[in-house]
């Protein structure tokens, strides 16, 4: 079941591999979204409040849009006016209207603020020096894997005296420019990750960063399978493909899996900018100092919260990479679907999760597989 059933070649590998033959699910795109329905379903629960398709009068609801002009994404919501007169609403990124006139009060807590702390803790860690916008700043596009090694870059350019400049948080515009100039048809998050490249060129910066990096550091040997996302390892590419023309792509390869590779692939690139190899170590050692506080941050922060959970209260951990579940734009409702149930969420990145030994990730391909 799942997204990749749908590949042929997959299947026939398997079959290959496991000499057996491989039985594909009819809907196996939608196989886990029945199989959670029909988990539901079966648990004791709430009387349901939907009144049934035999009792709809479709020419009795009404139905018009308007655009929220609230904030920067100026989302169009759509609201349902029902044959009680009862009105619904979806289509916002945040719960500004969404439940406000079926599920009651705004003033229930928020317990779901952790996936604010955490963000705080990243900009926080992140070294703010800049010595005022020149014709060297470098724009750094904030998505994919920047949302996890921001700490990294910002405290190596301030280091080096290297002036740089952050891309503003993902607004429904920045998705927009994204999927308007991808070539081909991939995931959110990269398309993100064009639009804002798309954001840092209004800008008018003459260099952008983005590095492809092929593996990160999990275990304390070093190991060459801890491999990131093929895509987000070639957003670098793809994006000096596009945007060239326009403005000058810093694109160095990063070994972070590896320890006596990256210092010599930051040496390379630190070239680049005059620095001397003293230099260049001396803000690696800076930069590894404040990743690390940042890393210790999160799983002190996480930690504690799960050293004082309350009896009775479901807690939850969020399984995803850091620039799907602290991207508000991707986490979509899921912050107010697990305020509304009253679960204390806790991002996955911000829990201690180191195993006893390599062994027990052995044939593990994927960095993120590792950690969850």
């Amino acid at each position: 079941q799942g997204g990749v059933a749908g590949n042929k070649a997959i299947v026939l590998a398997l079959e290959n591999y496991l000499q057996k033959t491989m039985h594909v699910h009819r809907y196996h795109a939608l196989a886990g979204a029945i199989g959670v329905a029909l988990y539901a379903s079966q648990q004791n629960r709430e009387k349901s409040k939907f009144r049934g398709f035999e009792n709809l009068d479709i020419e009795s609801v009404k139905t018009k849009s308007f655009k929220c002009h609230k904030c920067a994404n100026t989302c169009i919501i759509h609201q349902t006016k029902d044959t009680l007169g009862k009105l619904y609403y979806h289509g916002s990124l945040c719960d500004r209207y969404e439940g406000l006139k079926t599920i009651g009060s705004t003033n229930k807590k928020q317990t779901s603020s952790i996936f604010q702390e955490r963000n705080t803790c990243l900009f926080n860690s992140s070294n703010t020096y800049s010595p005022g916008k020149t014709n060297d700043t470098i724009g750094i596009p904030f998505a994919l894997h920047f949302h996890a090694l921001l700490p990294f870059w910002t405290s190596f350019f301030s280091e080096l005296g290297t002036a740089y400049q952050i891309s503003q948080p993902t607004t429904k515009r920045t998705i927009q420019r994204g999927i308007s100039v991808c070539p081909t048809n991939p995931c959110l998050p990269v398309k993100i990750a064009f639009g804002h490249c798309h954001e840092l060129l209004d800008l008018g910066l003459n260099k952008i960063f983005i590095p492809s990096i092929p593996n990160l550091s999990f275990l304390t040997e070093e190991e060459r399978m801890n491999h990131l996302c093929p895509m987000s390892q070639a957003w670098a590419y793809y994006s000096k493909a596009l945007f060239s023309d326009k403005t000058e792509f810093l694109n160095p390869i990063i070994r972070f899996g590896i320890s006596r590779l990256i210092k010599s692939d930051l040496v390379h690139f630190g070239h680049s900018f005059g620095a001397s190899k003293k230099k260049i170590l001396k803000a690696y050692e800076r930069a590894l100092e404040a990743q690390n506080d940042f890393l210790k941050t999160l799983q002190k922060k996480g930690d504690d919260t799960l050293s004082n959970m309350q009896s009775g209260k479901i807690y939850a951990i969020v399984l995803s990479r850091p620039y799907l579940s602290n991207d508000p734009t991707i986490l979509l409702q899921l912050k107010k679907i697990l305020d509304d149930l009253n679960i204390e969420a806790i991002p996955s990145d911000m829990i201690s999760c180191m195993p006893k030994n390599s062994y027990e990730l052995n044939g593990m391909y994927w960095y993120y597989g590792k950690r969850f």
